[in-house]
C-alpha cells in the first residue's frame, strides 16, 4: 500500500501522525502519533525506523510531497524531485573533497 501527501510541511510531528494514519490504514487499527513513537526503533548501520512487530515500511520525502510505502515484506520508496544547481559549483566542491583526500 502507498499513501501519499503533497501538502507536507517538511515537520518530523507531521511525518509521525501521517505515518499513525497510513499504518492505521493497513492495519485496521487505530494508531496515534505519540503509540507509534513508542513501537518504532532503529535498525541497523543506516538508522532505518522500524516498526516493533509490524509490517515493515518505508518513507521518503521531498519538496511537499510526503509518501509511504507499507508491506507484509521489505519495501523501499524514493522521492526525488529534480531541481536546478549550479553544476560548477558541485564540480568544485567535489574536487576540493578528492583533492584534501589525495594528500
Amino acid at each position: 500500500m502507498i499513501c501519499f501527501t503533497n501538502e507536507y510541511s517538511g515537520k518530523r510531528e507531521e511525518s509521525r501522525v501521517l505515518l499513525a494514519r497510513a499504518l492505521s490504514r493497513y492495519t485496521g487499527s487505530e494508531m496515534t502519533a505519540d503509540e507509534l513513537e513508542d513501537m518504532l526503533r532503529v535498525d541497523g548501520e543506516y538508522g532505518k525506523p522500524v516498526l516493533h512487530g509490524g509490517p515493515e515500511f518505508s518513507v521518503s520525502h521531498s519538496g511537499r510531497t510526503w509518501a509511504v510505502m507499507i508491506s507484509d515484506t521489505r519495501c523501499g520508496l524514493d522521492i526525488q524531485y529534480r531541481r536546478e544547481t549550479d553544476r560548477k559549483h558541485i564540480i568544485r566542491s567535489e574536487e576540493r573533497r578528492v583533492g584534501k583526500e589525495c594528500r
